[in-house]
């Protein structure tokens, strides 16, 4: 038979948000350092290898796809503690590209889920492959491969052939015609006609 603490434990975690969900961005942050007694206690608590079992994240690996040369891509990394005591969860980034990524702690109450905002945004064109690391209670439980595509941003001309022909009538120094241009980056393509 299922206790009620048990009940109520599967209630809020029916409620909280999807643990895999990476495109939705969880508003709510927790504190970055316990107040209480009682959460500065447990999180200087050593968790064993059968309690980090209730610890998990939502994605084992997160793959950017194509992305544009200085275009900011984010994603949230969701943790979620399914514990009874607060943990402190850290965010440990050394890749120049993750840089402007949320790195603060949270210390994240029981049953608790917390976002983690990545922001990716690289100023070259390359294969990208990098880790960050989620280090719990003072060491190191996930760490997560993130992989991207970093292209040029493109601008491509649509019709590659221009054919002008002027009426008979014609007395004019100029005619009016439309060109389409195509952006199938996720970045803004500047430009100038002259």
């Amino acid at each position: 038979m299922i206790e009620r603490d048990q009940k109520e434990m599967i209630a809020r975690v029916k409620q909280r948000p999807q643990l895999g969900d990476i495109i939705r961005l969880i508003k709510h942050k927790y504190k970055a350092q316990a107040t209480t007694a009682a959460e500065q206690k447990d999180i200087r608590t050593y968790l064993t290898p059968e309690e980090k079992v209730f610890l998990s994240i939502g994605v084992k690996s997160i793959d950017l796809g194509r992305v544009c040369v200085f275009s900011k891509v984010q994603r949230s990394l969701n943790f979620a503690n399914d514990l009874q005591i607060s943990v402190s969860a850290t965010v440990m980034i050394l890749i120049q590209e993750l840089h402007q990524s949320a790195s603060k702690s949270q210390i994240v109450s029981p049953n608790g889920m917390a976002g983690i905002d990545i922001v990716f945004c690289s100023d070259i064109a390359q294969q990208f492959v990098g880790q960050i690391l989620i280090q719990v209670n003072g060491s190191i439980v996930f760490a997560v491969p993130i992989r991207a595509e970093v292209i040029p941003i493109s601008f491509e001309l649509i019709q590659y052939q221009i054919s002008v022909s002027y009426p008979p009538s014609f007395n004019g120094r100029a005619v009016p015609m439309i060109i389409y241009f195509q952006n199938p980056s996720n970045n803004p393509a500047e430009f100038e006609w002259e």
